[in-house]
């Protein structure tokens, strides 16, 4: 059974609790070029590159520009 995006989400917290963790909900659409220094969790739409330690991609999250860094798809 895949975890849901809050799930994840929810482990990430308890698992890392002083790391940053930035979310894109599934509600949120950005334009422009994303940059963090920690990890993002892309639920929505990004039109634009992504810069992160490590990005990981929910099922509803997309994309349009370049990813750089570690990725894992979900």
């Amino acid at each position: 059974m895949k975890a849901s995006f809050r799930d994840l989400l929810s482990r990430v917290r308890e698992t890392k609790p002083n790391k940053e963790v930035s979310v894109i909900g599934s509600d949120l659409r950005i334009q422009g070029n994303l940059k963090s220094r920690g990890e993002v969790y892309i639920n929505g739409t990004i039109q634009g590159d992504v810069t992160a330690t490590k990005i990981v991609v929910g099922k509803n999250g997309m994309v349009t520009g370049k990813i750089r860094n570690n990725v894992e798809k979900k």
